[in-house]
């Protein structure tokens, strides 16, 4: 067998994850080109020890580390060549500990987002603490809700390992499932039956990282770091943590320790104590519903029954888009109270070539940006309230189009307060 046959039938047999293949490949191609005169299998220990002398200047000590395990599985666990790797001196690692970010810092990220799919892969990363390798390989077989778990196969370790599926991620979950409807990898490119790449994942990320206006440095790997962090803050015990994420090796561990400090089935995740905005349905409808109760118009009624039943279980775009058909059609019977001749005279001079309003339903010919012109030229509203719905339009418009658009909590709050206060209780 060549020496690539062997190193990867050694790596399916170990169950690497393609990370850790390409760098030990990568390591064991530097040392074979070195002494590309020499068959990979005849160099000996002290030419190992030479080269890693060379090169201890110009690469860090994790790089050194990588290639002294990459070597010692090839010379000796597929060679057999028992070289005693136990007596070199590694350069110590730097033991600088990460910055991890606040709890608060997190649930400001997580909130940065508008599209659904950039706001699950964040979530779960976080909510979960799994390294974006392991979350690329999942498929929607791998979310097991009747368990609360999540099935992950890719890992370093090569054993299969069940993260807890908070209450709060399921629901994310379920709405992002519904909404993208993948089918081989729980994430996928924009090719059919395609992994979602991983520099893709990183841009997401550092767009977030900007628009929380977050100064430390955060990765991916830093969300597992804040995973972890985070939960033995809210008291999860750091052994039995690790011991869930198969964490064993004695630096990791040690790592974690000096990350977290000192501190056994886990049954939460941090996410379910940040309040951050992943239930749809943070808000009630309360307020909605006096306005129904005060409307008599049956058009106007229907639409916002709708609206308040898409708002309950969580539709929020269908939800935005029918309160807005029910508050343009409140508008449009007030305009009809003052009168004809002012509609006319007002469309008149927004727009010559339009017909008459002869009757309510005339509106629907009009664009709803017109209504709202004639509605600040009769004084039904001011430039200023015009201009807010302006805006909640362009809001509107956003939810009734097919995009991944995905309205903030908060965003929708402001549209229905302004709807109500301008519109509904004029």
């Amino acid at each position: 067998m060549t020496t690539e046959e062997l190193l990867n039938k050694e790596f399916e047999k170990r169950k690497f994850i393609p990370a850790t293949k390409k760098v030990y490949s990568q390591k064991l191609t530097e040392l074979f080109e070195f002494y590309s005169q020499i068959e990979p299998a005849n160099i000996n220990f002290d030419q190992i020890d030479s080269y890693l002398y060379r090169i201890k200047k110009s690469q860090s000590p994790s790089s050194i580390e990588n290639c002294y395990w990459s070597f010692k599985l090839y010379f000796n666990e597929i060679l057999g060549k028992n070289f005693p790797f136990h007596s070199l001196r590694l350069p110590l690692k730097d033991s600088h500990i990460p910055n991890v970010i606040s709890q608060n810092q997190i649930k400001e990220l997580l909130e940065t987002f508008e599209n659904l799919k950039h706001k699950t892969l964040i979530t779960l990363l976080y909510a979960t603490g799994m390294r974006v390798e392991e979350l690329l390989e999942l498929t929607p077989k791998d979310i097991l809700s009747d368990k609360k778990e999540i099935r992950v196969r890719n890992t370093k370790t090569g054993r299969i390992r069940y993260p807890h599926l908070s209450d709060k991620l399921l629901k994310l979950l379920r709405e992002y499932y519904v909404h993208y409807k993948p089918k081989k990898y729980l994430f996928e490119g924009q090719k059919k039956d395609t992994k979602y790449s991983v520099s893709s994942i990183r841009k997401i990320l550092e767009r977030a990282k900007i628009k929380a206006e977050i100064k430390e440095e955060l990765t991916l790997i830093s969300l597992r770091y804040c995973y972890i962090k985070h939960m033995v803050e809210q008291g999860q015990s750091l052994p039995a943590l690790l011991k869930s994420m198969q964490v064993h090796n004695s630096d990791t561990v040690q790592f974690y320790y000096n990350l977290c400090g000192k501190s056994d089935k886990i049954n939460y995740s941090p996410i379910d104590k940040l309040g951050v905005i992943i239930d749809t349905n943070k808000f009630n409808t309360v307020e909605i519903e006096k306005i129904f109760d005060s409307i008599s118009n049956l058009d106007e009624r229907d639409y916002l029954r709708e609206s308040i039943a898409c708002f309950k279980v969580g539709a929020m775009r269908a939800g935005v888009v029918f309160v807005w058909a029910s508050a343009i059609r409140n508008l449009q019977n007030k305009c009809v109270e003052i009168g004809y001749k002012q509609i006319n005279e007002a469309l008149k001079k927004i727009n010559q070539r339009e017909k008459p309003i002869k009757q309510v339903s005339d509106f629907e010919r009009l664009k709803d940006k017109t209504t709202l012109d004639i509605a600040n030229k009769i004084g039904l509203i001011t430039k200023h309230q015009k201009g807010e719905l302006d805006k909640h339009l362009d809001l509107r418009n956003y939810c009734g189009h097919p995009s991944e658009y995905y309205p903030e909590t908060q965003k929708i709050k402001a549209y229905l307060e302004d709807l109500i206060n301008i519109i509904f209780k004029k």
